[in-house]
């Protein structure tokens, strides 16, 4: 058993269930329930309404796969499916290594359990990836009626036969537009072409789940490009890798692995970054324009404030992320080298000294009410003096 939790309500529950920390199987205790969280099911779809739910291969010219209400009897779909509302239905694929099962639903509804299942049968949980002996399987593209996919489960590793034109999880999701909630992703170093356009024109997304690793390859690997393009409303990306973002400028053929990924999205929103990024590239392929960043430190499971006084580099903590004062810097133990703050003679706020100069900013006067700004490097000494004769 990989974990034992307690939880004191179904709130904080709910909250460890939905975080990048979950992992199966588990125990907890909620409350006075103990709770077990067995490894993922097969593949399902909640009906938010009375559906019609078709299993069909890649061209729709047959009907493909097996389903089940109870996980005991299964049949082969030969028939279109009625699934009530409220009520679950269980798929997977007949043959365990060959076409997907695709999956078409006639209304509202949500997925979730294994996508593996979808390939490889039965033996689902024995495998790490979702397989498709086809170069884009696009499972779930333009499939307007899913609501939530957070409970889905996409695997422990990509499918190593990902590449630039060869992803299983290339465009899954591409034009789901009324899905408001994604599944977490895979764990793993990035492949080409692993998330290409997975949730391109997602309209209805307004958080990404957390992206990890970094590319393992070389080259034009594509792995992010339109990841969340056309997202309109997706105002939060959380991304723990540390490489440098593609390369924004007029040659089109140049698409590495962030091009265009995040061209689209809200104008405002929040990017959390790896406290070990240096590249912080704005731009349709890079972080975007109108964001607010924040750092996570992934070692400490703190979100940090890094900046540098006369190259020396300060570090800041919090448990959320926000930003920062030099109020607040200043009289935080991460003051290590007695920075205080000073009332001047005439001056209406108190400024930041270090001994007999001050904390400067492009030569001037840094005050106790500035915000720290992310990775700026301060100075100490005179600020620049201006003086204007009176004719």
């Amino acid at each position: 058993m990989e974990k034992l939790k307690k939880f004191n309500t179904k709130e904080e529950y709910q909250e460890w269930k939905d975080s990048d920390d979950y992992s199966y199987p588990n125990v907890c205790k909620v409350a006075d329930e103990i709770v077990y969280n067995d490894y993922p099911d097969y593949f399902w779809i909640e009906a938010l309404e009375d559906v019609e739910v078709r299993l069909t291969n890649s061209s729709a010219t047959k009907y493909y796969g097996s389903y089940s209400f109870d996980h005991i009897n299964w049949m082969n779909s030969t028939t279109p499916i009625i699934v009530r509302t409220g009520n679950k239905v269980y798929v997977k694929s007949t043959d365990g290594e060959g076409e997907p099962c695709y999956v078409k639903v006639s209304g509202k509804h949500n997925i979730g359990g294994s996508i593996i299942s979808l390939t490889w049968g039965d033996d689902y949980l024995n495998r790490k990836y979702f397989n498709s002996k086809y170069a884009e399987s696009q499972l779930f593209k333009s499939c307007e009626n899913i609501i939530n996919a957070k409970d889905l489960v996409l695997g422990e590793e990509f499918s190593p036969n990902s590449s630039a034109a060869y992803s299983p999880l290339k465009h899954l999701f591409e034009g789901a537009v009324n899905m408001i909630t994604a599944p977490k992703l895979i764990k793993a170093p990035l492949l080409s072409g692993c998330y290409y356009g997975t949730f391109k024109n997602c309209a209805s997304l307004k958080k990404s789940p957390t992206i990890y690793g970094d590319y393992s390859g070389s080259g034009y690997h594509y792995d992010c490009s339109e990841m969340f393009k056309g997202c309109s409303n997706l105002s939060y990306i959380k991304y723990m890798g540390v490489s440098a973002f593609t390369k924004e400028g007029t040659d089109q053929s140049y698409q590495g692995w962030s091009y265009k990924w995040v061209s689209g999205v809200s104008p405002t929103g929040t990017f959390i970054a790896n406290s070990k990024r240096t590249d912080f590239t704005r731009g349709d392929s890079g972080i975007p324009l109108g964001w607010d960043i924040y750092l996570y430190d992934v070692d400490n499971d703190r979100y940090v404030v890094k900046f540098n006084v006369n190259g020396i580099p300060y570090e800041y903590y919090t448990d959320e992320p926000k930003d920062i004062t030099w109020n607040e810097f200043i009289n935080s133990e991460y003051n290590t080298n007695g920075f205080t703050a000073q009332q001047e003679d005439g001056e209406t706020a108190k400024t930041i000294k270090f001994g007999d100069n001050y904390v400067l900013l492009s030569g001037n006067k840094v005050l106790i009410t500035d915000k720290v700004i992310l990775n700026v490097s301060y100075t100490i000494g005179q600020p620049t003096q201006t003086t204007t004769e009176e004719e």
